[in-house]
């Protein structure tokens, strides 16, 4: 979930945006991460009170998060999410590899592959543990000077009056 509040670059005026994303997982850091490489700047707002860091086996096994039950089962991102994360966060991807992400051709399970086909080189899958993952994009968005990640700022509900969205939190209001 995020808002966004329109302002235009003072030096072109092609209208940017500040965007305020909600969660701070895998989703929210890509948008976050995507956004900022366009041009717009971006908030993060997370209620956990720190980034996935670098043990990668310290977190996977003892960090308890409970909005993230998920955190401890394995992730597979198919060939289009693949092809995205080459095109457009190459970082992204290549991180992911260097902290021991695995790439799988989808058609490898099948003893006998059926006859190639054109596209079939893209049909490949990154398998990771999902902490690898959040880490890869955090390490990403801490190098880009677009976004801020507040981290232990759960959003508690969203306000609107004549001006743009905004978010409201323990520690005050954004917009």
């Amino acid at each position: 979930m995020g808002g966004q509040i329109v302002v235009r670059d003072a030096g072109s005026g092609v209208a940017m945006a500040h965007l305020l994303v909600i969660g701070g997982g895998i989703a929210g850091l890509a948008t976050a991460l995507l956004a900022a490489r366009r041009g717009h700047t971006a908030e993060v707002f997370e209620r956990d009170t720190r980034a996935p860091g670098t043990a990668l086996d310290r977190d996977f096994f003892g960090w308890r998060r409970s909005g993230v039950p998920q955190a401890a089962q394995p992730h597979v991102l198919l060939g289009a999410a693949r092809r995205l994360l080459r095109a457009e966060l190459p970082d992204v991807h290549a991180e992911l590899l260097r902290l021991g992400a695995r790439e799988r051709h989808e058609l490898d399970w099948f003893e006998v592959r059926p006859p190639a086909r054109p596209g079939d080189e893209d049909l490949v899958m990154i398998q990771a543990r999902r902490i690898v993952l959040e880490s890869a994009l955090a390490t990403a968005v801490r190098a880009e000077p677009g976004v801020v990640v507040r981290y232990g700022e759960p959003v508690v509900g969203l306000t609107r009056d004549e001006g743009p969205v905004g978010a409201a939190g323990d520690a005050g209001d954004a917009r």
